[in-house]
């Protein structure tokens, strides 16, 4: 998961969910890189621990994932999947994800969807069965047609899919924001006032924009 905020001259303002967020992996190596040039005072033994634990803790939530939607304890061929993968910003970091998990005994591959294949309920890329997808794409439902592949295999439960479009509806569509900043239906729904009062100063009023108050 990723949070993004709008600094301001008041408290952060909670503008974005991800459920596909890139960065981690390059920010690790980043902190890490950072430990040998700042003092040691400077550093927690907290942000420690979670840097040291890093791999553990992202191969387990793969890990966990499979297991919750499999009968196998581990999954045999992951693939990381976007659109020319070489060509995104994020090409390194999906390098870093992939020599994670192929540290963790997992084969893992970088690929586009229009590698992948499904028929006969298995869905294989280059004759090899994928087993999970660590989706990166942006097409969240997907609903591109280059995509129908992915989304058959998905639908049919022929693959597991981390993120998925579940989650992202559920936690990630921008579309949720109206929600979480209209008190009142939250207060309906049964949340507590001081959780309400504290979302109503966290996420900025939001609205769905129509033709008509486009301008505004």
């Amino acid at each position: 998961m990723g949070y993004d905020f709008h600094l301001g001259s008041d408290d952060p303002k909670l503008i974005e969910i991800n459920t596909n967020a890139g960065g981690a992996f390059l920010n690790v190596a980043l902190a890490r890189a950072q430990k040998h040039c700042c003092r040691p005072s400077e550093q927690s033994v907290a942000t420690t621990k979670m840097l040291d634990g890093f791999e553990e803790a992202v191969a387990n939530m793969f890990i966990q994932e499979w297991q919750r939607q499999s009968a196998t304890s581990m999954p045999n061929r992951i693939a990381i999947v976007d659109n020319e993968p070489k060509s995104q910003f994020m090409y390194l970091e999906f390098q870093l994800a992939c020599q994670l998990l192929q540290a963790k005994g997992i084969d893992t591959v970088i690929l586009d969807p229009s590698e992948l294949n499904y028929a006969d309920g298995v869905l294989t890329a280059h004759s090899k069965p994928i087993d999970m997808i660590y989706n990166r794409l942006v097409d969240f439902a997907f609903e591109n047609p280059n995509h129908a592949v992915l989304k058959s295999a998905y639908l049919e439960g022929a693959v597991v899919v981390t993120p998925n479009p579940h989650a992202h509806a559920i936690f990630a569509n921008k579309r949720n924001l109206t929600l979480l900043s209209d008190t009142q239906t939250l207060q309906s729904w049964g949340l507590g006032d001081d959780d309400a009062e504290y979302l109503k100063k966290s996420v900025p009023t939001t609205r769905m924009v129509t033709k008509e108050d486009a301008a505004e």
